[in-house]
């Protein structure tokens, strides 16, 4: 706490305020819905709501990027001597965005479709 310059003897009473304010209202499921509520009575909350705020970036900044990099670093070590550079960042992307292009595959029958339509002079039927 002494990091963030964090009064802990202020936190700790903000803290013992807040559960019991926080008791009295309906269930918040989230720490953002339990910040938006804090922050209605920001002057009462300083302590808390900084630590709110650390806890709510810290965890999302550093696994994202982590993610994206060891992803990246699986990939140019099996593709490193086979692809060109645009290729690696495409399908670093596409890894990357795993989840999306996931989606992608369930359609996959009708994106064929659309590029044969769109490439009927192509020397390999498409359809």
């Amino acid at each position: 706490m002494s990091h963030y310059s964090i009064d802990k003897d202020g936190l700790a009473s903000e803290l013992s305020v807040a559960t019991t304010l926080l008791k009295e209202t309906s269930p918040l499921s989230t720490l953002h819905h339990v910040y938006s509520h804090l922050y209605q009575v920001k002057e009462c909350f300083p302590h808390l709501l900084q630590v709110l705020q650390i806890a709510m970036t810290i965890g999302v900044t550093s696994a994202s990027a982590e993610r994206s990099f060891s992803s990246l670093k699986r990939l140019k070590t099996h593709l490193r001597s086979t692809m060109s550079q645009e290729r690696l960042n495409n399908v670093s992307l596409l890894h990357i965005e795993r989840d999306l292009s996931n989606k992608l595959w369930h359609n996959l029958d009708d994106i064929v479709l659309k590029f044969a339509d769109a490439h009927k002079n192509s020397r390999v039927t498409l359809k």
